[in-house]
Parts: C-alpha cells; structure tokens; sequence
C-alpha cells in the first residue's frame, strides 16, 4: 500500500522508528520540510499499522531546511541535515542532533567536533551537475566498519575504513569504485543479507547493483539497470533507493515520470528483474520508506 504525504510546501525525508517484539497498533513517523520559515522543520505523525492512514502532523522542531534525516538505532535520538549562515554566497550544511522524549516531540541534543573530514576532488562527463565532487550521502557498512560515500560529481562511491570508537575515517584499499561515466550516483543501500549493495544513478536513472566482500570492504559491480520505461523521453532524475525489510524487492524513485520502480531481488547473486512501476500520484517523489514491517511504503511529493 503507498501513502502519499501530499501538500503544498516540499517535503524533504522520512524516517520511521522501529521496534522490537510484537507489531504496535501505531507508528511515529517523522519528516523534514524546507518549506517558508514559519513552517519549515521536522513533524511528526501517527501511522496507523492496521489501515494505513496518518494522523495530523504536528511541528516537532523549527530546524532550518532538515533536508535529510536519520533516527540513531537507539531510538532515542534524532540527526538532521540543514542549511546554516551563508559562506561564499551559499548556505553552509550544517547537522543538528535532537533527544525524542516519550510522546515524539524532540529536545535539543548535542554533538561534538568533527572527528574525520575528507575533501572529496575531481569531476566528470555532465557539463553542469558533474564539475565538481559532489558528495551526496553516507552509509556504514552492516558491521560498521566501513563507511560508504555516493559522490554524484565525479561517478564513484568512495570507501573508508570507520573505527566506531573515534569516528575517525580513512581511505580503504582501494579508495572507490567506479560507476558509470555520467550517472551520478546518488544514494546507495545494502541488503539484508549484508552481502550485496544497490546505488541510484540520479542522472542516467539507472541503479547499480554490487556484491560486497565485507572482509575487505570492497564492491563489485554486477549489473546496472535502467528505471524507465524505454519509450519516456521526457526529464527525470532518480531520487532514493531501498531495499525491503525481508530483501525480496527493490524500489528506486523517478521524479519526472513520477513513479516507483520495482525490482525483485535474486537473493543469491543480487540480480534485479523489473516488476512494474507505480505511480505516485502525485509529483517529485524525492523520498520515501518503507515501515519495519514491509507492509507500507511512505512516499513525500512536492
């Protein structure tokens, strides 16, 4: 079943706290807006387990433009990407951290220094999105010992050793892997299984599909699939990738042709088979999830 979170301001992310035991009659979801400054910032809703539907969101956090946003395994804290003063005629990214109380609504949290900054360089083929590194998103490895980097800019997916004790990152043996020239890879998620990973090519509105030797940390391309329709002509971009809870399916977003694409997964090579594509009704799914359960997908349109 597909909820759509459909509104005039443009929603940004969403993430869904998990639980342990037996499934509960309700769910907290919350979800980032960069809307007008009166309302942007984090809300909260309740998701129905047994229909469905949501509640009324309420306004949990003032935080500027949380892009992105992350709930800390622990359930009880909360991280958000944001735009913060202006440096060289831009906004600077800036992260907040939050503590959730026992009713959802948020505290103000803390984080210390940087531990580990590394600069990204290079370029690649696309004229305009690709003259520059372009770091997009940042994902550990299932035993946290590897951190994994979707650099848009320059086509690769950078790879660091991550001690979870310091939070120090280094480069890993080899640094990156290459993907294809112009793709623009996006967002990047793991399966279940810990043995395989997928990346979204934003440009090229493709998805990749990896095996992983977690001894070494290493990827290996396998296959690399189109998201469309081969008749669509019109602009699209890809947007987010995610695997199901149980590992059977992969689901990459299309904004333009305004759709979610659905792959079944061959569960000993990783290997995708196109199902279909459902229509979001709606426009720009930037992001979505799915509940811990598998039972629905949450989808956020502008």
């Amino acid at each position: 079943m597909n909820t759509s979170l459909i509104g005039t301001v443009a929603l940004a992310a969403s993430t869904l706290t998990g639980w342990a035991g037996d499934k509960p009659d309700t769910c907290r979801v919350y979800f980032g807006t960069s809307a007008k400054e009166d309302q942007c910032g984090i809300y909260m809703a309740e998701l129905d387990m047994k229909t469905g539907t949501l509640s009324d969101s309420v306004r949990v956090s003032k935080a500027r433009r949380p892009g992105f946003i992350a709930i800390h395994p622990d359930g009880k804290h909360m991280y958000a990407t944001g735009a913060g003063s202006s440096f060289e005629g831009r906004s600077a990214g800036m992260v907040s951290a939050f503590n959730i109380v026992e009713d959802g609504m948020l505290s103000d949290g803390s984080l210390s220094p940087p531990s580990s900054t590394q600069m990204h360089t290079g370029s690649s083929v696309h004229p305009k999105r690709q003259n520059k590194a372009y770091a997009h998103s940042i994902n550990t490895s299932p035993d946290g010992r590897f951190a994994f980097v979707a650099d848009l800019g320059i086509d690769k997916i950078m790879i660091y050793r991550f001690d979870p004790t310091t939070g120090k990152l280094e480069p890993n043996d080899p640094p990156f892997t290459n993907t294809e020239p112009g793709g623009g890879p996006r967002h990047f998620t793991f399966h279940p299984n810990g043995k395989l990973a997928y990346t979204n090519l934003e440009l090229s509105n493709k998805v990749t599909v990896f095996t992983y030797d977690a001894e070494k940390g290493t990827l290996n391309e396998t296959q690399t699939v189109s998201t469309l329709p081969e008749d669509y002509s019109l602009p699209n971009t890809t947007a987010e990738v995610i695997t199901s809870p149980d590992g059977r399916f992969l689901y990459v977003s299309n904004r333009g042709h305004n759709s979610i694409a659905i792959f079944s997964i061959d569960a000993e090579t990783g290997t995708l088979t196109l199902l279909g594509r459902e229509y979001v009704r709606g426009q720009i799914p930037r992001n979505f999830n799915i509940d811990p359960t598998g039972t629905f997908r949450l989808t956020l349109l502008k």
